[in-house]
């Protein structure tokens, strides 16, 4: 995702008609809500390996 915003970001900067504000700005917040899942879905998995070590055996 991030590769098509920097793709898109680099269009607008060089004054490509195909790209617009609204484009960049749309794939921007993509990539941002991508990150987001991610870093959320990484935490949910280090909490539940941090919950299973303190198990006793």
């Amino acid at each position: 995702m991030h590769k098509v915003t920097g793709k898109k970001t680099t269009a607008f900067e060089l004054s490509d008609r195909s790209a617009t504000l609204a484009d960049v700005m749309i794939a921007r917040s993509k990539a941002g809500i991508g990150s987001d899942a991610a870093i959320q879905i990484r935490n949910k998995v280090i909490e539940g390996y941090k919950e299973i070590m303190s198990m006793p055996v």
